[in-house]
């Protein structure tokens, strides 16, 4: 009975009980032997594990010990490999520190004149309630304050005695994508759009391009799937001021506020003055450096310069009364001198600004 079960069966020694347990097993065409060939018998280790199946038993064979040879050669591949993994690192971390990192953009100091360059997207649609865009809301102010400007009226931004000079550009795609080949976009004079335009020819000029949805004539809505080309106007603010950036984006928020707002507000993710904050990453945001500054007067502030135009309009004045063209002398200049050096000793208007420049 022994014999005939051992012929398909593999035969385990359990250390428990110390007896052989036969555990039948129907030969496979991967087992390598005929049916009814005899198993070959396999004692078992004391650190193997029997686990039992749903077709009967299954042994979970340990590995044999290492020698200790063996186990110093794996130790020292295991080191082997920390220190290269370690030096890999060291390799990456250097490529990262010496790669130059994003950072924000930064201002230009001459002597005591700063710069700064704004760009800012101008946000896409119509303003709720209003059939004009953002972009004709923000013209419409700025043209405004061009023209005050323009007449001799006070504006907001003579608030600010520290601004030397101030602009604000409105950038149109028109601008921005010529000399372009961009697919989607309409170009005088009509070419092909696969071709560059040959040397020499002035290039591609694009055609208006406004935010209204355009459906072509006779053709219907556009398709779906073949959305047209989006492009943004922008804003560029580029101003000269005296003094710190911080300190004049605090005279920004503290003086303009709601007059400042109304143009800004057309531009995307603008978060006002009220939150200074919010309003400086902002500014940070979108800054753009100016590769070039230039500054005439570095070391006089703009309170000073008025100072000095006024000054050289009363000795101007005093000069003509103490002398005539042809150099005799009119009046005594003695009472002349003394009336001109007490309307000279007088401070003058807005000297220091509001945030502490003289």
């Amino acid at each position: 009975m022994r014999s005939s079960l051992l012929a398909d069966a593999d035969v385990i020694v359990e250390p428990n009980f110390e007896r052989e347990i036969a555990t039948p097993r129907k030969a496979t065409p991967s087992s390598g032997r005929r049916s009814g060939s005899p198993a070959k018998l396999q004692p078992l280790r004391r650190d193997d594990v029997i686990q039992g199946t749903a077709s009967g038993w299954r042994v979970e064979r340990s590995q044999p010990p290492l020698s200790l040879a063996r186990q110093a050669d794996r130790r020292h591949a295991r080191l082997s490999l920390v220190a290269l993994g370690d030096s890999l690192a060291r390799k990456s971390r250097g490529a990262l520190l010496d790669r130059p990192k994003l950072a924000w953009a930064s201002s230009k100091m001459i002597g005591r004149t700063s710069e700064i360059a704004v760009l800012t997207p101008i946000r896409q649609g119509c303003v709720p309630g209003e059939r004009r865009t953002y972009e004709e809301r923000a013209r419409a102010l700025i043209d405004n304050l061009q023209g005050q400007h323009e007449r001799g009226m006070p504006t907001i931004l003579s608030t600010i005695p520290s601004i030397h000079f101030g602009r604000i550009i409105l950038i149109r795609p028109e601008q921005y994508l010529l000399y372009s080949i961009v697919k989607g976009v309409s170009y005088w004079p009509e070419t092909d759009q696969s071709q560059m335009a040959p040397p020499g020819s002035g290039g591609p000029v694009p055609k208006p391009i406004d935010d209204y949805p355009d459906t072509p004539k006779g053709k219907g809505p556009r398709k779906p799937g073949h959305p047209p080309p989006s492009f943004r106007s922008f804003l560029l603010t580029l101003v000269e001021f005296d003094g710190d950036i911080g300190v004049y984006f605090r005279d920004i928020a503290v003086f303009l506020a709601r007059s400042f707002d109304q143009i800004f507000d057309n531009c995307e993710d603008f978060p006002g003055t009220e939150d200074f904050e919010l309003f400086w990453l902002w500014i940070r945001r979108f800054q753009v450096t100016s590769e070039l500054f230039y500054a005439a007067y570095p070391d006089l502030s703009v309170v000073r310069i008025k100072q000095l135009a006024v000054f050289k309009q009363r000795f101007d004045a005093f000069v003509a009364r103490v002398r005539s063209p042809t150099g005799a002398r009119i009046h005594s200049i003695d009472d002349l001198f003394d009336e001109f050096l007490r309307e000279n000793q007088q401070i003058a208007y807005g000297f220091p600004t509001p945030g502490g420049t003289y």
